[in-house]
């Protein structure tokens, strides 16, 4: 989960609009690195998850009260991505013309 609070600013902050534009991203968390789909909360799975955010992080609901704004919510799901096929020449069947053909 993260929180476009900007501090409690009158406007969005400017990675707002490029998560928006892009929602997938890279994430780093302690030494990990993975891919993750942003998707913004809206109406009542925002609603149902404010008052939960708010009482586990204290100063988000601090700096939404500084503002009329609402402050976006983004759910960040993890994505496995597929695996790559190694190079033809290091499997062990290679597709040759439509037939497969044993190395």
């Amino acid at each position: 989960m993260i929180v476009a609070s900007s501090g409690g600013s009158p406007t969005q902050p400017n990675w707002y609009y490029n998560l928006k534009a892009h929602p997938k991203i890279t994430v780093e968390v302690g030494a990990q690195t993975f891919t993750v789909l942003a998707d913004e909360l809206a109406g009542a799975a925002r609603t149902e998850l404010w008052p939960k955010l708010v009482a586990e992080y204290p100063t988000v609901g601090e700096h939404q009260a500084r503002t009329a704004r609402q402050f976006p919510v983004f759910l960040l799901t993890r994505r496995t991505e597929p695996r790559q096929q190694p190079p033809a020449s290091r499997r062990r069947g290679a597709c040759i013309s439509g037939s497969w053909q044993r190395h």
